[in-house]
């Protein structure tokens, strides 16, 4: 079964907002190892608890894959098949924390002596506190909510794996703060990109008019995202674009596209 964060999590973030801010991730979200089919490596993930008062957390396993819709997926089957879960041995998988104290979970990852491996494998290590339930709440009203955080662990096989990308469609939208071109993006390739979006515009006379950007994304294999480019001083008329995709070590990516703002 996979899980969505989405009304439910924000929810839950209201509700434990203080109980939240008690357990911290000190060494990152993401953790990336270029390694090699046979090769064997160590990593740890360190975790804090910033409160006042002794704290229990789980730490356990899940894939991890997203759409351009804004849909993040969380299965806990481990079934992915670009999953790296099963190459990996960690302790421990449940502990408590004083207040301040500071732990961490160390893992091993044995990636298989296979030579068919080639790009990028991942998995998340979610840390969840436990929220033991309230004695004196009313059974009716009880409500038993978790916060979790997500640690990506990423294993690259050396520099295998083709790196490609495929446009989905696009699209040019109104909001308050002027006109969008939105562009879904997926990963069909076989290696995580780290994507750093630029875009040139042009009017129908072959003037540029416009040049813009993205943020960095990252984008997994198979996942796909959404790319929004405020359209800033352009009216209404037909327009053309040359984006270029960034992808870092010598990977460039490019799309011509025409568009029609309303």
């Amino acid at each position: 079964m996979f899980k969505r964060i989405g009304i439910l999590a924000t929810l839950c973030f209201l509700l434990q907002m203080q109980s939240i801010a008690s357990i911290v991730i000190l060494n990152g979200l993401s953790q990336m190892k270029t390694a090699s089919v046979g090769e064997t490596y160590t990593g740890f993930i360190e975790i804090q608890n910033a409160g006042s008062v002794a704290k229990t957390v789980r730490i356990y396993q899940t894939d991890y894959s997203f759409d351009y819709h804004g849909n993040a997926f969380y299965k806990e089957d481990l079934a992915s098949p670009r999953t790296n879960a099963h190459w990996i041995e960690f302790s421990p998988k449940q502990t408590s924390l004083g207040a301040g104290e500071i732990m961490q979970v160390r893992y091993k990852v044995k990636v298989p002596t296979n030579d068919s491996l080639t790009g990028s494998f991942w998995s998340l290590f979610m840390v969840e506190e436990i929220i033991p339930p309230d004695p004196n709440a009313k059974k009716q009203l009880a409500i038993t909510t978790t916060m979790r955080y997500a640690i990506q662990i990423v294993t690259n096989i050396g520099t295998t794996g083709i790196s490609s990308l495929k446009k989905i469609q696009q699209s040019v939208s109104n909001e308050e703060a002027g006109n969008y071109l939105h562009l879904d993006i997926e990963n069909d390739g076989e290696r995580l990109l780290t994507l750093k979006f630029s875009m040139q515009v042009f009017n129908k006379e072959g003037i540029r008019v416009l040049d813009t950007e993205h943020p960095s994304r990252k984008l997994y294999p198979a996942s796909s995202l959404r790319f929004d480019f405020l359209l800033n001083g352009l009216q209404s008329g037909v327009y053309s674009a040359v984006c270029y995709a960034d992808g870092g070590e010598d990977e460039i990516f490019g799309f011509e596209i025409d568009f029609t703002i309303p």
